[in-house]
Formats: C-alpha cells, sequence, structure tokens
C-alpha cells in the first residue's frame, strides 16, 4: 500500500515544532544553570579585565594627594624604618589638609617613647588623622589596631585588607564588615570620609543610625572602578614635604595619603589595569578606592537574575536565528551574536557601570548550535528516510525509475551517514531519469509547447517552440519570460493580445467557481469568441466581459484557441493547467499547433461545394428551364436560337469544369517537367486566339530578339498559363487595342511580359487577384462570365515551376504582367535546376507575399522602360515592359 507524506504520526512542520517546543526550554535550563551553579570566574575576570581598560579611564581627582616613602625618601631621611617624630614633624606640614591618613601601622611602641609621645601629640593637633589597620586573615574575626595611645588621638581607623581573587588579581573591596563584637569595621577609605565630616557622602555606604552601638551595612562588598594604570593619581615625595619644598597651601582641602612605595617597601598588587612588569601599590589602590567614594563611580556586578535575562535573551535571539537560517549561516550567525554580546556588556559597563558576567551567554550559545543541528540533522535524515521510502513504495512510471540501492556494509551499518547518502542519491537519479524523459518527451513533441509556472513566467520551451519563434523574428525563449510577452512575439496586434489574455485567465479559473468569479476576475474591455477562427472580441448585453456566454463556455471548456500569427498563418492554442502531487496549481502548458493547412484545405473544400452548388449548377438550372420553355408551345422559341443558347450554356459548364480541374492539378498533383522552349509555347497560345483577336481588331504583337528559351517545365500547364494570361487580356481589354508580348533573358532567368491596353486594375485589388474564386470589381461589371479561377491558376502553376508573377496596373490604361522563370542554361545540370523549383504539391505561396508595384501603363512609359534592353518591339512603339 502506497502511503503519503502526510500519514506519518507527526508531519515535517509538527516534528519541527516539537522539537522547538523542547529544544528552546533545554538551551534555558542550560543557561540558567551556567548562570547559578557553574562559576566561570576564569572568563568572567578576562573579561571584566578587558573591558575595565576600555571604559573605565577617567582623570584623578585633583583633591587627593599621595605622599610616598620612595627612594628619594629613603636617600634623604634614611634607611626604613624612620622614627616617628619625622611622621610628627611630617603632620606640622599638613595643617590645612582635610584629612591625612597613614597607610602605615603603627602597631608597636618604638624604642624611642618620646618619638612616640611626640607623634601621638601630633595627631591630637592635627586633629583630622586617620590611621590604618587590619583584619586577620581569612576569617577577619578580629582587628589588629595600632598602638593604643596613636589609636586614642586618631580620628578614626580603617582597615586596609585588599582582598585577591582566585587569579591573583584585585578586584574587589569590601567597605565595611561587621565584627564578632558587633561593631562595623570601615574601610580606609570609609574612616578618611568620616574624619573629614563627609557625612552626606558616607550615607550612601553605611547608615548614619546607631543601632545596637553598631552602624548597619547597606552593601559589603564592590568593584574597584580603576581610573587607570600605575602612577596615574598625583604624587609628592615624602622628603620634599618634610624637608619644606611643597608649600603647605598645595595641600589645604585635600586628602592626604601616606604610604610606601619605594624599591622593595610597602605591598604591590597586579590589577586588571596594570601588567606583568609593573603593579599597583596598596596604598594607590587606597587612594582608588577613596576616589571612587567621593565620586559615587562603583562598578557594579549584575545580579544573578539580571545576567539569566540578559543570557536568556541572546540565547533566544539565536535559537530564532537556527531557526530560520542554514547550518553555515547559523554558525556564522552564533558567533556575530557571541560578540555582540560581548559589546552589549561592554556598553553596560561603559554607560552604567554595571558588569554583567559572560560566561553564562557564551554557555548558553555554545549549547546552542549543536544541539540545534544534532535535532536538525535527525529531523533531516527521518523526513528523507521515510520520503525516500514512499518513492520506493510508489508505483514507477518507467522502467527507469526503479531504484538501485546499494547494499550496506558491515562496517557501514543502515544509519549511517553514507548510508543515507547512498540512498538519496539513489532516489536522486530516479527523479534525474524521470525528468529527463520527461523533457526528451517535451523535446519530441511535434507542436511548439512552452510551460509556465504559476507567475506566469516562462520556465521551460521546446526546441520546436524555439524554432516557430526564430521564424517569427525571434532569436529565441528565455526563462522568466511573462505570458504577455510570449504573447506579443506571436501576435502584433495588442488587442488580440489582450483578448488572449483574457481567455487564458479563464481557463485558469476553476470550474466550479466560475459563475461568481469569472465576472470579477476578466477584463472588462475585450475578450475572445473561441467560435470565431479570427479571434474577433464580441459585446453584448449579458455583461462586461466582451465574452458570449456560450463561446465562454465553449472556450473555457475545450481549452482550445484559434488565432492568426503575424506570419498569417493559422494557429490552435491549446491549454493545460498542471498541478503538483498535493493537487495545488502550480502552473500551466500551452501548446501551438499550425493549422493553416487544414484550413487551406476546408477553405478549397468550401469552394468546391460552392463551385459544385451554384456555379456548376446555374447553367443546368438554365437549360431546364428552356427545356420546359421550348416544350410550351405558347414560350418555345425558334429552334435555331435554342439550340445556340444551350451550346453556349454547355460549353460555359465545361470551361467551368475546365479551368476548376486545371487549378486542381496545378496544386495537388506532381508536374511532369521537361526541357521546353518558351518561345513555341507563347507562339501556340498566341495562334489559339488570333481568331479572336481579329474578330474584335485586337493584334497581338509579339517579336522576340531571340527564338530558343529553354527552362524546365509541364508544357501543358505552361501553355495554359499563357492562355489564360492572353485571354484576360482581350476578354478585359477594349475593342481596337494591341496586346505586346515580349521575352528576354534577365540573369539566370527568363522575363515574359504580357501588356494589354484594357480596363485597368485598382491597387486595392491586386492582393486578391490570384485568390481563387476571387474577382475584381471591373470584371464584374463589365458582365464577363467567370468564376475568378484563372489568375489563381496562373500564379499557383508559376509558383511551383520556380517563378515569379507580379503585376503593374492603372486603371483605364492597361495592365503588365510580369513572369520570371528559370532558365535551362547550357552548363546548368538539370536535377540542380529541379531543386530550385517548387514541384511538390501545397508549396506554394499565398499573392499576399508577392510584391506589387501599381503604375501607369503608358506609351511613354514603356518607351523610356524599353530603353534599358537592346532589343525592340517593330510593330508598335508600345513597349509592355512597364
Amino acid at each position: 500500500m502506497v502511503t503519503s507524506p502526510n500519514s506519518l504520526p507527526y508531519s515535517l512542520t509538527q516534528r519541527y515544532r516539537r522539537d522547538l517546543f523542547w529544544v528552546t526550554p533545554i538551551l534555558c535550563f542550560v543557561t540558567l544553570v551556567g548562570t547559578y551553579f557553574i562559576n566561570l570566574s576564569t572568563v568572567n575576570n578576562a573579561f571584566y579585565a578587558q573591558a575595565l581598560q576600555l571604559t573605565s579611564a577617567r582623570p584623578a581627582a585633583k583633591d587627593i594627594v599621595l605622599i610616598v616613602i620612595d627612594d628619594k625618601s629613603l636617600n634623604e631621611i634614611g634607611r626604613w624604618p624612620w622614627r616617628r617624630f619625622i611622621h610628627g614633624q611630617l603632620l606640622a606640614q599638613l595643617k590645612q589638609a582635610k584629612v591625612v591618613g597613614f597607610d602605615i601601622t603603627f602597631l608597636d611602641e618604638s624604642s624611642e617613647p618620646s618619638d612616640d609621645a611626640f607623634f601621638a601629640n601630633a595627631i591630637e593637633k592635627h586633629g583630622r588623622v586617620v590611621l590604618s589597620n587590619y583584619l586577620n586573615a581569612p576569617l577577619n574575626t578580629e582587628s589588629i589596631d595600632p598602638y593604643p595611645p596613636f589609636r586614642t588621638q586618631a580620628k578614626g581607623l580603617g582597615y586596609i585588607n585588599i582582598p585577591i581573587d582566585s587569579d591573583g588579581l584585585v578586584r574587589r573591596v569590601q567597605l565595611t564588615t561587621p565584627l564578632p563584637n558587633g561593631d562595623l569595621a570601615l574601610h580606609f577609605s570609609l574612616a578618611l570620609l568620616k574624619a573629614a565630616d563627609e557625612q552626606h557622602v558616607l550615607e550612601r555606604y553605611v547608615s548614619t543610625e546607631f543601632k545596637y552601638g553598631t552602624f548597619q551595612a547597606h552593601e559589603l562588598q564592590r568593584l574597584i572602578p580603576f581610573a587607570g594604570p600605575p602612577n596615574h593619581f598625583q604624587t609628592v615625595s615624602y622628603s620634599d614635604v618634610l624637608n619644606l619644598r611643597v608649600s603647605e597651601d598645595f595641600f589645604a582641602d585635600k586628602y592626604v595619603i601616606i604610604g610606601a612605595w619605594a624599591t622593595g617597601l610597602g605591598d604591590k598588587f597586579p590589577t586588571p589595569t596594570t601588567s606583568q612588569s609593573l603593579n599597583m601599590s596598596g596604598v594607590e589602590i587606597l587612594t582608588t578606592i577613596l576616589q571612587s567614594n567621593i565620586e559615587n563611580s562603583w562598578n557594579k556586578e549584575a545580579t544573578k537574575t539580571t545576567t539569566l535575562l540578559f543570557s536568556l535573551a541572546w540565547v533566544l535571539l539565536y535559537c530564532f536565528f537556527m531557526h530560520i537560517l542554514s547550518p553555515c549561516s547559523a554558525l556564522f550567525a552564533g558567533l556575530i551574536l557571541g560578540v555582540l554580546s560581548l559589546l552589549s556588556s561592554l556598553l553596560a559597563l561603559y554607560l552604567w557601570q554595571l558588569f554583567i558576567p559572560i560566561s553564562p551567554v557564551l554557555l548558553g550559545l555554545a549549547f546552542t548550535y549543536p544541539l540545534w543541528t544534532w535535532r536538525a540533522q535527525e529531523l533531516a535524515l527521518y523526513q528523507m528516510d521515510h520520503e525516500i521510502e514512499v518513492l520506493n513504495h510508489e508505483r514507477p512510471l518507467l522502467a527507469m525509475e526503479h531504484a538501485h540501492p546499494h547494499p550496506p556494509s558491515i562496517l557501514q551499518g543502515r544509519n549511517t551517514f553514507t548510508h543515507h547518502l547512498s540512498e538519496l542519491r539513489s532516489a536522486l537519479a530516479r527523479v534525474r531519469n524521470l525528468r529527463q524523459f520527461i523533457s526528451d518527451s517535451f523535446n519530441g513533441m511535434p507542436y511548439a509547447t512552452a510551460v509556465f509556472d504559476n507567475d506566469s513566467k516562462l520556465s521551460f520551451a521546446t526546441q520546436v517552440a524555439d524554432e516557430y519563434f526564430e521564424k517569427l523574428g525571434h532569436p529565441s525563449l528565455v526563462s522568466d519570460l511573462s505570458l504577455k510577452q510570449f504573447l506579443d512575439i506571436i501576435v502584433d496586434n495588442p488587442e488580440k493580445v489582450a483578448s488572449l489574455m483574457t481567455s487564458l485567465l479563464a481557463f485558469r479559473i476553476p470550474q466550479k467557481i466560475l459563475p461568481t468569479a469569472l465576472p470579477q476576475s476578466l477584463p472588462h474591455d475585450t475578450a475572445p469568441n473561441s467560435s470565431n477562427t479570427n479571434n474577433t472580441s464580441k459585446t453584448n448585453n449579458t455583461g462586461n466581459t466582451g465574452i458570449e456566454p456560450d463561446s465562454l463556455d465553449e472556450a473555457i471548456y475545450s481549452n482550445e484557441l484559434e488565432f492568426t500569427d503575424k506570419k498569417g498563418h493559422d494557429i490552435l492554442l491549446k491549454f493545460a493547467n498542471t498541478y503538483t502531487s498535493n493537487g495545488d496549481l502550480s502552473g500551466f502548458i500551452i501548446t501551438l499547433i499550425d493549422i493553416s493547412a487544414i484550413r487551406n484545405d476546408e477553405r478549397r473544400r468550401e469552394e468546391t461545394i460552392r463551385f459544385i452548388s451554384h456555379d456548376m449548377r446555374s447553367p443546368q438550372s438554365s437549360i431546364q428551364a428552356l427545356i420546359k420553355m421550348q416544350q410550351n408551345p405558347q414560350t418555345a422559341i425558334p429552334q435555331e436560337q435554342f439550340l445556340q443558347q444551350i451550346n453556349s450554356l454547355s460549353q460555359n459548364t465545361l470551361h467551368l469544369v475546365d479551368n476548376f480541374l486545371f487549378l486542381a492539378r496545378a496544386g495537388n498533383t506532381e508536374y511532369t517537367l521537361v526541357p521546353v522552349n518558351l518561345v513555341d509555347i507563347l507562339s501556340s497560345a498566341i495562334d489559339n486566339f488570333w481568331a479572336i483577336g481579329k474578330a474584335r481588331n485586337i493584334k497581338i504583337n509579339f517579336m522576340p530578339s531571340e527564338f530558343v528559351y529553354f527552362t524546365l517545365a509541364d508544357e501543358s500547364l505552361m501553355t495554359r498559363v499563357f492562355s489564360n494570361l492572353i485571354d484576360n487580356a482581350i476578354k478585359y481589354g477594349v475593342d481596337g487595342m494591341q496586346i505586346f508580348i515580349d521575352i528576354k533573358q534577365q540573369g539566370d532567368n527568363c522575363l515574359i511580359t504580357i501588356a494589354d491596353q484594357g480596363i485597368g486594375i485598382a491597387q486595392k485589388d491586386f492582393d486578391a487577384l490570384f485568390k481563387s474564386f476571387s474577382r475584381i470589381p471591373q470584371a464584374q461589371n463589365k458582365a464577363i462570365s467567370g468564376l475568378g479561377l484563372g489568375l489563381a491558376f496562373v500564379h499557383t502553376v508559376i509558383t511551383r515551376h520556380g517563378g515569379t508573377i507580379t503585376l503593374e496596373s492603372q486603371e483605364g490604361k492597361g495592365t503588365c504582367f510580369y513572369i520570371e522563370l528559370p532558365l535551362l542554361l547550357e552548363d546548368d545540370d538539370e536535377p540542380s535546376l529541379k531543386q530550385n523549383m517548387a514541384v511538390t504539391p501545397h508549396q506554394t505561396e499565398d499573392v499576399s507575399t508577392h510584391h506589387v508595384t501599381p503604375g501607369s501603363v503608358t506609351a511613354d512609359a514603356a518607351a523610356a522602360k524599353q530603353k534599358e534592353d537592346t532589343s525592340t518591339l517593330p510593330i508598335s512603339s508600345f513597349d509592355p515592359c512597364i
């Protein structure tokens, strides 16, 4: 039993949505785990270090000064440690400072008690000195404070502990630390702010409400926004200040921090803004923290929730792109989204000083591509296997469609990529074979065929169609050619093109909705009438479509149209819709069939019927009427007159039959071609009309300059041709006129000229002159009997002999016929001459394709043209070669 793809438990779309439904939550869960449970601090710290160097550069605060114990000071003052009275002397130079902080721990009593007393007194006199302490590591449960006399006189204490991250870099600081005794230890920077009475700044970090003897902390830890690399702040040497080389006014209203800077003295730490060869001293880190407190420019690390929402946004966006992009494009999209997420985190740090850890979003993006690709590959292989299985179970249209699967080897198995690829190749081979068969079938069709898609764009054209369009003057058909452009090439009338478009649109409308949909769908100006062979439009009172209801139904249900192309050929257009395997309309096929031969045969059949029913019947009816008249004594006419009438009517009948038979023979039989002398044939034809011409005093002039002009011809038919032309010249001429006949060589052809001085022919009647059963008005007015078969016969015979016939004429002055026939020259080979002649039936051209030029048949004009040839007619000055 053959199953269809829609018989799956889940269709391809449903299964894809199902996978999308559970793959996306899995990726969200991975992102959540990466945010809350997987600590990729190395990635986050490395990114933060780079981001800090790009975003945190700012000028050093002008109200902060570092007094550093540098190498210069050690050289001038002496080796470390110095006596404490020196620090007391320094404080005397810093009376105008807002606050002075010592990044030096004075833990024990010195060997000189007087120095300790002097230093304690200097601290008391200054009144705004902050000393440093530190908390014992790693629990920070105990504060290690300075020597008690110093602690008592100091304005405040602040710990100088600097936490170091796992990678050895300093990034964070804890501004307040609760102690086990209930006290709240303040960082050195906060102690400086407290001593400077910067209460409004201090309130950002600790509460001013005293509760149970402690300050309540707002936040415990912040990221340090390093303003720049080491040596960023303004510094002065300790010895310069001590030796009064720096004015006291320089320190007015400034925060002054004193610390060690010299080589081998003091602590130095790597920071995100330092290099491997230059670390940042602890005193400068404390200065950076102080500036951040004053400016409130701390970098904040995003909360877990914020980080999760940020990461999920990028992961879900990547899922969307995975849904619409190819695997290769999706890979590049993942790389681009990863870069954009880094840039967005960098932008957040620059604009809002918010650092968003980047590891969760990178983890989510890294999982998205392989998981989506895995599911997409599984889904594609599943669908491919199903479609191939359905294809293998379907009944093949041709033997070439049979599958030829390659059995998997032991090492490959049935689920390997190689096996799937082999099955796909087998299926594609079947499709290619079928496609080649269809292409060969189309190209093997005897008619011009074109295939259009659902947008009415050309998709395929057969070789016969290309050849047909080449005959129409168009080199070749190209893809995406619209239906209107296609029809414009065939038909040169815009109204006919619009009419054809209207009918083709009607063909595309489903029949079940035709009564309601058609009037709204079709244009209101023109429409075809399929029952009319020339495809003319009709107007009616039944609607605005311009199509008669009966003819419209006939056209739609027959899917056929008939029209005339720009070359005058009768074309039958056959139309057929095409459908997909699901039954959806996919396009249509147009076939163009040249039925010119059929229509010509139909016209000849109608002419034959008319000839038999009317022209042949008329003389016989007249004979019957005469006999009845003669049988009645009252209406009887004299016997001699009766016999003359009977004889005349009988002769007319025989003449009609002869003309009709000669025309039929000329168009449908094989010619017996033999070498004949055209001069002899013309002389024989002239002799046949000597008596008739003499009776009307008409003179026929024929005096050829040469007496031998041989050609290959059917002698009896060629004799009849010249006889018809001479007979017409006499019948439509006037008594006493002259007929001029001439023959001469013109290149490889022989030019025969037959000119008269008769009634002439109007230019507008030239095209109809050589058509069967067509008579010019002048002949009808002259009341001369005839069916209009003579010149049609002449044209057919001359054309099939490889010649041409043209004329020049002017009403009231005469007509001149020019006949060109190929000469049989001495060096000609007879077979080669035969190849140049149209000797098979149904190959005659229509007379409308001949060039005919009107002219005036006058003696002067004839004489002018006669000078072009050396031969002259001695009988008369009238030259037939007009």
